[in-house]
């Protein structure tokens, strides 16, 4: 007969990562200099640090190249690249390929955090072209999007193994969003993010509706249209009713959701 698993609980969302060990690495150190910078800083401090460390930056030119020109180009100069991108694009990518190189990589369930990784980063790149249409910081909810799991990513590692992926995405779902805002925290991340990722999946704050959360809702919504989710036990979509209020929020009705889908398809294509 098997043996069954115990239950296991964490006493609170710090719980999970008890001592400073068992917190996520943190960024590279190029990279947590350059998410430091303000988004008005000039490109040529940004080229500067990029220089500090080349096999970091050829790795993001790589991943650059590929989601905003098909892979097709040959890798610019460093300089050329901070000023074809923008500091914005710049900022966003650095983001990504952080997270992509520590918490969404792992050694345990490392299938389950390439899909979270996935996801994140489908929601982010869609969200920002709702955000474009409502006209609010495509940064700020790129940012929101492509950090709102990892709360999960990182709270699966602290999670025995012998719990099934469904199990033990369920005993995490209800902290995420803290343990999110807590690894902002410990990155060094805006402080509007921070927030925004506290309650992620609260469209409704003190009576107002936030732009930024119902931007992440609708971005959802187009993940799961495309196919791209994860399984619905895993991370369900937002349901009818807040995605009603989400579209309400941003004054966006079912033909400017076809036109962003449309959109959304060509984006996903390319990451």
């Amino acid at each position: 007969m098997a043996k069954a698993c115990l239950p296991f609980r964490h006493p609170n969302v710090s719980g999970l990562f008890a001592s400073t060990t068992s917190l996520p690495e943190k960024f590279p150190t190029v990279a947590s200099a350059l998410l430091d910078l303000t988004p008005t800083e000039s490109t040529k401090t940004f080229t500067r640090l990029l220089k500090l460390d080349m096999a970091f930056t050829n790795e993001l030119m790589e991943m650059a190249d590929k989601t905003f020109y098909c892979g097709v180009h040959p890798l610019p100069s460093v300089n050329r690249f901070t000023d074809r991108i923008g500091i914005s694009a710049l900022r966003c990518l650095i983001l990504r390929f952080s997270l992509k190189k520590t918490i969404f990589s792992a050694q345990q369930r490392p299938e389950l955090l390439e899909q979270l990784y996935h996801h994140s980063t489908s929601a982010a790149y869609i969200a920002q072209l709702v955000a474009q249409h409502a006209s609010i910081n495509r940064e700020h909810v790129f940012f929101l999007g492509m950090l709102q799991d990892v709360g999960l990513a990182a709270g699966l590692q602290q999670i025995p193994a012998s719990y099934n992926d469904v199990t033990a995405l369920s005993m995490l779902i209800p902290t995420h969003g803290p343990v999110a805002a807590m690894l902002a925290a410990h990155w060094k991340l805006p402080k509007p993010v921070q927030d925004l990722l506290m309650r992620h999946h609260t469209l409704s704050m003190d009576g107002r509706n936030d732009p930024y959360i119902a931007s992440l809702m609708i971005a959802e919504h187009l993940v799961d249209r495309i196919t791209l989710a994860l399984p619905s036990q895993l991370h369900p979509p937002p349901n009818a009713p807040e995605l009603a209020a989400a579209m309400e929020t941003l004054t966006i009705d079912e033909s400017d959701i076809q036109r962003l889908l449309e959109q959304a398809q060509k984006v996903i294509q390319r990451i």
